[in-house]
Parts: C-alpha cells; sequence; structure tokens
C-alpha cells in the first residue's frame, strides 16, 4: 500500500468519527443518554399488558348455596368445624414393646433350659411336672415371671382393641392391675391352702396355673404382631385371643380339680370351690369393665 492511501484512507476515518460526534443525541440509545432514564410511576390501571383487552372476560357464576337436608330435624349438626383426622396406624413404641417382650420370653426360655415340649407334657402330667420343677429349679421366684408374660400379653391385646386413645400411660395401667391382682390372686391361694392344711395340693394348682400361662403367653406373643399391624386385625385377633384364654381357663380348672382330689388330704370341696371363685372374679371384673368401656 502506497503512502497516498494510508493518508486518503485516515482522513477518511477521521471525516466518518467527526460526523458521528455532531449527529442529535435524540438519536442515539437510550443506554448512551447522558442523564439517567427515570421511569414514570405507574398506576394499577396501566401496569403491564391488560387481558381483558386481548381476551373476553369470563363471568364467573356465583355459588350455589342449597339449604341442609339436616335443617329442623332429629338430627342436626353438632360438630360444624373441622375435625382431626383419625390415626390409624399404629404407634412406634407397639413395635419396640413387642420385641423386648419375645426378646425376654426367648431369654427366659434359654435361661431356664424350656423346653415347649417339656412344658405340654408338663401341663399334662403331675410327674413331669414335678421332674421339670426340679430338674429346672423352678422356684416361686422363677415361675413369677410366666405370669407377668401371661399378664403384659393379655394387657396388650385389651388395649389394642379398646384403649389405643388413651396411650401408653393406659397400656402401663392396665399391665399393672393384672400382674397385681395376679400376684395377690396367687398369695391368697396359697394362704388358702395353709389355712386348710392342703399346702400340697394348692401349690401343685398354682406351679399347674403357671405352666398354662407360659404356654398361653408364647401362643400370643406372635398374634400380638398380626394384631398390631393387620388392617383386619384389631377384632378378629382380639377374638382368637380371648378364645385361647377361655380355652385355657377351662383346662386349668379340670387340671386343677384333678391336682386336688389326687393331692388334697382334707377332700375339703369348699375349697376347690374359693380357688375357682378367687379364678372367677379378676376375670368377671376384667369383662364387666371391658363392656363399660
Amino acid at each position: 500500500m502506497t503512502v497516498r492511501k494510508c493518508i486518503v484512507l485516515l482522513l477518511c476515518v477521521l471525516l466518518s468519527m467527526s460526523a458521528v460526534a455532531q449527529t442529535d443525541e435524540n438519536t442515539q440509545p437510550f443506554y448512551l443518554w447522558d442523564t439517567p432514564y427515570q421511569q414514570p410511576e405507574q398506576t394499577e390501571a396501566d401496569t403491564g399488558i391488560s387481558l381483558d383487552s386481548i381476551f373476553p372476560p369470563r363471568e364467573i357464576q356465583a355459588p350455589l348455596l342449597r339449604p341442609s337436608l339436616f335443617n329442623h330435624t332429629t338430627l342436626p349438626v353438632t360438630h360444624d368445624d373441622l375435625q382431626q383426622r383419625a390415626f390409624t396406624t399404629a404407634a412406634p413404641w407397639l413395635f419396640a414393646m413387642l420385641i423386648i417382650l419375645i426378646a425376654l420370653m426367648f431369654l427366659y426360655y434359654n435361661r431356664n433350659k424350656l423346653r415347649i415340649a417339656d412344658l405340654l407334657k408338663a401341663a399334662a402330667d403331675h410327674r413331669a411336672m414335678d421332674r421339670l420343677v426340679r430338674g429346672n429349679n423352678l422356684n416361686t421366684t422363677r415361675l413369677v415371671p410366666m405370669g407377668l408374660f401371661v399378664t403384659v400379653t393379655l394387657a396388650t391385646s385389651v388395649y389394642l382393641m379398646a384403649l389405643t386413645h388413651n396411650g401408653i400411660t393406659a397400656w402401663l395401667v392396665l399391665a399393672a392391675a393384672l400382674f397385681t391382682a395376679y400376684i395377690l390372686r396367687n398369695l391368697v391361694a396359697r394362704l388358702l391352702g395353709n389355712v386348710f392344711d392342703d399346702g400340697d395340693a394348692v401349690n401343685s394348682c398354682v406351679t399347674s396355673n403357671y405352666i398354662y400361662h407360659m404356654l398361653l403367653a408364647t401362643v400370643i406373643a406372635p398374634l400380638l404382631l398380626l394384631q398390631t399391624y393387620l388392617p383386619w386385625g384389631r377384632e378378629t385377633l382380639f377374638y382368637i385371643i380371648a378364645s385361647l384364654t377361655a380355652v385355657c381357663l377351662i383346662l386349668r380348672l379340670f387340671r386343677a380339680l384333678q391336682l386336688f382330689l389326687t393331692f388334697s388330704k382334707s377332700r375339703s370341696f369348699y375349697l376347690f370351690f374359693y380357688l375357682c371363685t378367687i379364678e372367677a372374679v379378676p376375670i368377671l371384673a376384667l369383662l364387666k369393665w371391658f363392656l363399660v368401656q
């Protein structure tokens, strides 16, 4: 490129720059204005694009109110506010309690070297019961947990049927009341045996009751899981557990009568009637309370 062409090109650039500098400010873009742009205040009417100018207005009908069918009838509305939805799932502490209960029962079997087959033999044969008591050293203190297991399982079944809305406090009170009544019943039975000089027969009956109750608790414990978590299990499993308890009661009474007739010294049948009364009173009291609830 020659020097003349460079000079001409430079002059053209300078002329174009001077022409741009002399243009009117009104033709410049808004972002190059010297003063900042101030948007005027907009009222609510001119904000944005009114859709009414594009789409036709849609008429909204007023809500249709109808009179209630229960007005001026014998079925008035008693709850016109929002009602809390019923909570039907089981509480978390129930699962933990059932697992702990089953674990304690397994530990009790393992600790005392008990087998279900031996308990079944002891429930039907007095000699097998004596061998079990002597061989496993099942004294009065070691028999008490059997009563605890059966009272806790029965209290849990009753709680699931009728007391779930009262929380864990109701379960604790019911279990404690049943266990206390169970211990008092055995103490009264042993006291009557000592008073009428039939301690051996009464002690055999009490030991037989413990064995039957341990078998009953062993059967009920797995059923409590079904009663807790099956949708249809509350009533059905409760009636099954109640039927098993009734069968166990009948078998225990026949077994107690057999032991009493075998080992009683005085043949005092009224003592057996006293024992039956002690058996029936707590059950009748619990049944009346359950029906009232």
